[in-house]
């Protein structure tokens, strides 16, 4: 595999609503613009741990809870190893094992080995306010929607080890706050956007 590493340097502010969830990796700097048919990899610094300041009884936007049904059926919800929560009414999102909300919006989606099937859905750009979504070593599979380029406050990507495939979409160019991005052990191909390599 050609690897791609870069890392535009940790944000002490970013997600640091996630205590006791967060580590953080050595930086790493960028070694070439184009994945060939290789993979990319970003140092993460989101792994498993258990989840803080999430708020019971806080009511969504309609359009959030939405998009996290539909993610839940997309990929495969009833299997996870993990569904604690979800799916129950409405007041109850930010409780949902790795949904992470902040002011009442949901900002990290964090549900690394846990079972995760199918595709990644396009309703995940209906969650606006998203800072941290790491789905790490499942086993999605197509493309990473375009859509996601539309996050414009995501800070953290980390899909690595998984079976995604086809090309990096150059929407991803479009996440001037990203400052760490993990895709290695997957299928992807194409040219790194220009905006992330710098």
């Amino acid at each position: 595999d050609n690897l791609f590493y870069l890392n535009r340097g940790v944000d002490s502010q970013c997600c640091s609503y996630l205590n006791n969830v967060l580590s953080f990796d050595d930086t790493v700097t960028a070694t070439g613009n184009s994945l060939g048919l290789g993979s990319i990899s970003i140092a993460p610094f989101l792994t498993t741990g258990t989840l803080a300041e999430s708020r019971a009884g806080r009511v969504l936007p309609a359009i959030e809870r939405d998009a996290l049904v539909a993610f839940y059926h997309a990929t495969g919800g009833g299997s996870w190893i993990d569904n604690s929560g979800w799916l129950a009414p409405g007041g109850s999102e930010c409780e949902w094992f790795g949904v992470v909300c902040e002011n009442d919006r949901v900002t990290g989606l964090v549900l690394p080995a846990n079972r995760l099937i199918g595709t990644l859905p396009a309703v995940l750009g209906d969650l606006g306010m998203l800072k941290v979504l790491n789905l790490e070593q499942n086993h999605l599979e197509g493309g990473i929607p375009a859509i996601l380029g539309d996050l414009g406050g995501l800070q953290l990507l980390n899909l690595r080890v998984n079976r995604l495939s086809g090309p990096l979409p150059a929407s991803l160019g479009d996440l001037f706050n990203l400052t760490e991005l993990w895709l290695d052990g997957n299928e992807l191909g194409g040219d790194m956007p220009d905006e992330l390599a710098q």
